[in-house]
């Protein structure tokens, strides 16, 4: 059993429906526009009951160096709506922390956000 796996394939599969693309572990290289880069923060052998699992929402800047807002703060809410507050039988998802990163690279800024993950049983 991964933990860090296992809940990125769960968040994974938690989005997909509603949103695209959504990378696993970390964005592709050459990818500009809008995409979305799901990984895990490494789980702690002592704390295999939570963990944090960051949902990276990249948006194309509307010029260089200057994110685009409007699109930031819906994309965003896209996931938080898919995501916080999610409960099954394995998992409560909740929100921790968000902020605003650049990326050069990309031609995007991106919003972090990092979600506290719960598991409630071990597969």
């Amino acid at each position: 059993m991964n933990i860090a796996t296992d809940i990125v394939n769960k968040v994974t599969s938690l989005l997909v429906p509603a949103i695209k693309p959504v990378y696993k572990h970390e964005k592709p290289s050459g990818i500009t526009g809008l995409f979305y880069v799901v990984n895990c923060l490494p789980v702690l052998p002592d704390h295999v009951d939570q963990a944090f699992c960051n949902v990276n929402v990249h948006v194309k800047d509307l010029d260089t160096a200057i994110p685009d807002d409007t699109n930031l703060k819906a994309k965003s809410e896209a996931v938080i709506t898919v995501l916080n507050n999610y409960s099954d039988a394995a998992y409560d998802i909740s929100l921790m922390q968000s902020h605003l990163i650049p990326d050069p690279e990309t031609q995007t800024h991106y919003i972090n956000l990092k979600f506290l993950i719960t598991i409630l049983t071990q597969n």
